[in-house]
């Protein structure tokens, strides 16, 4: 028996799906649904009606694809710094993340996945959205930390954004042919981004190139999105 001590329970996180396809919009509301910690209130086909159910709804989250006729996912995200700047939106698309994941972070979503993601990756990260947070994935991560030491200069002003992701990866232990997992690239093409970088930065070893970063402080970027 609850006692008059006891906080009361916690809503349940407010969601609407905006989705083209009605099968797969109606299967993820579906999936959705059944977590008792989440209440899909809305659908959507375009991005129109994605601006509408915002403005007539109290949402914690917005679920979005990119790829829509008429207004795009990308317009509607842009509509959103003004209409609804503290919503949280999780893009799901048909899209790689290496495509458009850095993009739409920098454009305002919380979160990016691809269609084939995992269904309890999809979960998890809405649930993370609809509690004020961001859910960026190691891929999507290493692009932005690439694009901010990019951006920085300084003693990287010479590197390439592939050779940033690559160095970060080298220089946070991991192997040759991990790294190239984990962006997939060959481990012909990691290998020789490696050598460049090295030649770059004057260094000749992994055991070097991760003095280098923890002396200039640039693990953080790669450790921020592990």
């Amino acid at each position: 028996m609850a006692s008059f001590n006891d906080p009361p329970p916690e809503r349940p996180k407010r969601l609407a799906i905006v989705d083209d396809h009605a099968i797969f919009r109606r299967g993820l509301g579906h999936l959705l649904g059944q977590q008792p910690d989440l209440l899909v209130v809305s659908e959507g086909s375009n991005g129109e009606d994605a601006l509408r159910l915002v403005e007539e709804h109290s949402l914690d989250a917005l679920v979005l694809d990119l790829a829509m006729p008429g207004t795009s996912g990308l317009e509607v995200l842009a509509r959103l710094r003004d209409l609804a700047p503290r919503l949280g939106v999780l893009v799901l698309s048909g899209y790689a993340q290496e495509r458009y994941g850095k993009l739409v972070i920098q454009q305002g979503a919380r979160g990016y996945l691809s269609k084939d993601c995992d269904p309890q990756t999809l979960i998890d990260a809405v649930r993370c959205i609809c509690s004020g947070h961001s859910y960026i994935t190691p891929v999507v991560g290493a692009q932005l930390a690439a694009e901010s030491i990019y951006r920085d200069g300084g003693v990287l002003g010479g590197l390439s954004r592939r050779e940033c992701q690559v160095m970060l990866k080298l220089a946070s232990g991991m192997s040759l042919k991990s790294t190239a997992a984990a962006l997939r690239l060959s481990p012909k093409t990691v290998s020789l981004h490696r050598m460049r970088l090295l030649a770059k930065l004057h260094v000749s070893s992994n055991a070097e190139l991760t003095y280098f970063t923890l002396k200039h402080d640039l693990l953080r970027f790669e450790l921020q999105f592990r």
